[in-house]
């Protein structure tokens, strides 16, 4: 659970908008990692779907995170495959389930805008999974750790295992009275509530006619807003509220009750948890792993981002 969340940290922010940052004048090769080639198609595919996590805006542009993580994933997966440590087609999919879960919604609204980040959510899937494989390699976790590591959450840290109420909701929002009476007339008129979203929402709110996760603890989120989120029942939307300089509706499409995660439920992420530690305390394929970036041919074809690589192979590669 708490590797999860982080995986879930380090893609939380979603770039949809570098069309124009990608690599000019470059129509085949970009990058070459052994024996691997990224055609320009490939990398601009990832720069159109990338997700960028917070710490990479300011310090790098777009391209330059593109080009360092394209290294760094092909030579994980070529160590992966190597040591057989490859996860399989279940362990793909339940780690795509578990990061949309976590994302209380985003991650949908992402797929739902750019089908292409589909292909990009397996992709961190495989190596996050790969990564997990390769610092875990030969790690043991017994039941006893499990339960311990459970039991101490829950006289310490109780809240670890709580999950609380999330109501999904999705939203009208417009900015002016005009547009909210038209909205509320087709609303009386029984029409659908996303179809009116999708028709008169302004654009900083467009993507909101699809149900998204608020708790009352929602980060970011407006108290008005969260108040008004448990205020309205399920299946039915609210009276429109003035919030900032907008006219907001809300439908509660569902309601998850709080619930308290059972040692079943959490034995899993445990074990994935400790397992993890151990691992990064003593990682048994770090020098193997080092030996193997020293010796792999990684060539960037663009002049632009050729100097990328020398900086980033002596500084991130060998940590993961």
């Amino acid at each position: 659970m708490k590797a999860s969340k982080i995986i879930l940290q380090k893609i939380i922010f979603f770039i949809l908008i570098l069309a124009g940052l990608l690599i000019s004048g470059c129509k085949s090769t970009v990058i070459e990692i052994n024996d691997t080639k990224i055609s320009s198609k490939e990398y601009e595919d990832k720069l159109k779907s990338l997700i960028l996590p917070s710490n990479a805006d300011g310090i790098m542009t777009a391209g330059e995170f593109v080009t360092r993580q394209i290294i760094l994933d092909e030579l994980i997966k070529q160590f992966a495959e190597r040591k057989d440590l490859m996860p399989g087609h279940a362990e793909i999919e339940n780690e795509i389930k578990k990061l949309i879960a976590i994302s209380d919604g985003k991650l949908e609204i992402l797929i739902d805008q750019n089908p292409q980040a589909t292909e990009n959510l397996k992709n961190r899937a495989i190596i996050q999974l790969c990564i997990y494989n390769i610092l875990t390699y030969n790690i043991k976790v017994s039941d006893t750790e499990i339960i311990n590591h459970y039991n101490e959450c829950l006289f310490f840290n109780p809240e670890k295992y709580l999950i609380p109420e999330k109501r999904f909701a999705s939203i009208i929002a417009v900015s002016s009275k005009k547009n909210l009476e038209k909205a509320i007339f087709e609303l009386n008129r029984k029409n659908d509530f996303k179809y009116v979203a999708e028709k008169y929402n302004t654009k900083e709110f467009k993507e909101c006619s699809i149900p998204f996760a608020i708790t009352r603890k929602s980060d970011f989120i407006n108290s008005d807003f969260i108040s008004l989120v448990f205020n309205t029942k399920q299946n039915t939307y609210s009276e429109p509220v003035a919030i900032n300089s907008f006219f907001i509706i809300v439908k509660i499409d569902k309601i998850e009750k709080a619930k308290v995660i059972s040692l079943e439920e959490a034995k899993e992420d445990i074990r994935f948890t400790i397992a993890l530690e151990k691992g990064r305390a003593n990682p048994i394929l770090q020098n193997e792993f080092v030996a193997f970036v020293k010796t792999s041919k990684i060539k960037v074809i663009n002049n632009k981002y050729k100097e990328i690589f020398h900086r980033f192979k002596m500084s991130d590669l060998y940590s993961y």
